[in-house]
């Protein structure tokens, strides 16, 4: 099970799962976000390409519903073995238990896509209503609901019909349902028109208990901007917190194939450094690091950026009442390219060069990369006295401690200049 205050839920109609560009962000959201667990509407796709999905995305669990001929589709996805138990499932809803990590804290969301015909979705406001009495109360409703509460939530086209923005606000209500709200651009949805036909509206969100809210007060909803669907996605923070942490040097093995960074090499290298022979080497790893970083920092070049500029412009085209089809096509097939180059980068900083390169295998290639970075990192040592110590104060006090015996032993050994090299080399090895 996982603990509540880690979890992350993402909801998106991808509006079919088996386009390169969908089947991409949906890896950078996982890559990006680590969601504990997924919600797909309209996947258009079966068992086939279902587990496709399932593998890249590096989920424990799962649960489709096949669409109807090339229509619809349902999919959840997630990590542990435990952490979701399934409850009930149908064509357009599947409501799950979600289980916290004592067992006793569990609530129930409802993943839910409601229909874009008002007469067929009414039908579903009525069935569910029925339904909710099963859910107690501690729960939360969200997906793609077709359907706004206000004017507000509307730009472009013709007013929204009162009826259809009374019906969903009624349902609302007699559910007991608060909007969770969100944060990011306001659309989540848009008809990808030019001109006065373009249409943006606030059809995804997220709806929940008075008890759940209270519950999990600190809880937010962020709309994400996504490629590869007219549909933002939804991220739901359970408890959201930020960690500022100094990232740790590592060389990008992409650097190699730059001509630059040769010379950045040599002459970093060729510093002159007084000092033992050790210092000198500790010294001139150290102007490397520095030379290197003061280079890539001036070059501003990275798939990373490349890719967050290129979703920025074609988010811009997207939200430009006059939309330039050409230039939209052009980003995309760049977009296309750059999450190529990183996924060849994962393969490579992967180490492993015998598996052919490919969809299938980016999940092995990241975790592999992950796993050889969790093998190096020391999360603590062992002490004189056998006791096992993790605090990285008393880590770089035993490394000196130890070394500092086998000077003594030593006398002839240069000691200052080691000892105070010691806790720089700790700090990297434990970040």
């Amino acid at each position: 099970m996982v603990p509540n205050g880690s979890m992350r839920f993402m909801c998106w109609n991808v509006q079919g799962v088996g386009r390169p560009l969908t089947f991409h962000q949906l890896k950078e959201f996982s890559r990006l976000h680590s969601p504990s667990l997924f919600f797909l509407s309209e996947t258009k796709n079966g068992v086939t390409r279902m587990q496709v999905v399932k593998r890249a995305l590096g989920m424990d669990g799962s649960l489709w519903v096949d669409p109807t001929r090339l229509a619809g589709g349902l999919a959840v996805f997630w990590k542990g073995t435990n952490t979701v138990k399934v409850m009930r499932v149908c064509s357009w809803f599947i409501d799950i238990q979600v289980n916290a990590q004592s067992g006793t804290n569990s609530w129930r969301l409802v993943n839910v896509y409601f229909s874009s015909r008002p007469k067929v979705r009414k039908d579903q406001w009525e069935a569910f209503l029925h339904y909710k009495q099963c859910l107690g109360e501690d729960w939360v409703l969200w997906g793609d609901m077709n359907c706004i509460i206000s004017s507000d939530e509307k730009r472009g086209g013709l007013t929204p019909l009162h009826s259809t923005v009374r019906g969903f606000k009624d349902f609302i209500d007699q559910c007991q349902l608060l909007d969770l709200g969100f944060t990011g651009y306001p659309f989540t949805w848009r008809n990808n028109r030019d001109g006065e036909g373009q249409i943006q509206e606030r059809l995804d969100r997220a709806l929940a208990s008075p008890f759940w809210r209270t519950k999990f007060s600190q809880a937010t909803i962020e709309h994400v901007n996504a490629v590869g669907s007219d549909h933002s996605a939804l991220i739901l923070h359970l408890n959201p917190y930020e960690i500022h942490r100094r990232a740790p040097f590592r060389f990008d093995a992409r650097w190699v194939q730059e001509e630059e960074v040769d010379s950045i090499v040599k002459t970093a290298w060729a510093t002159s450094v007084p000092g033992s022979w050790l210092f000198k080497v500790h010294h001139r790893i150290e102007e490397c690091r520095c030379s290197l970083l003061n280079w890539k920092k001036r070059k501003r070049d990275n798939s990373d950026k490349n890719i967050t500029v290129l979703k920025e412009n074609i988010q811009q085209i997207h939200n430009s009442p006059f939309r330039n089809r050409e230039r939209l096509k052009e980003l995309e097939g760049q977009l296309q390219l750059e999450w190529d180059s990183e996924e060849l980068f994962w393969k490579q900083k992967s180490r492993v060069d015998w598996l052919q390169h490919g969809d299938k295998n980016t999940g092995f290639f990241h975790a592999s990369v992950l796993q050889r970075r969790a093998k190096n990192r020391i999360t603590g040592v062992e002490d004189s006295n056998s006791n096992w110590i993790s605090d990285s104060t008393e880590v770089k006090t035993e490394f000196q401690r130890y070394y500092q015996s086998i000077f003594e032993a030593s006398p002839a050994l240069d000691m200052g200049d080691v000892l105070s090299v010691i806790p720089t080399l700790v700090d990297a090895a434990m970040n």
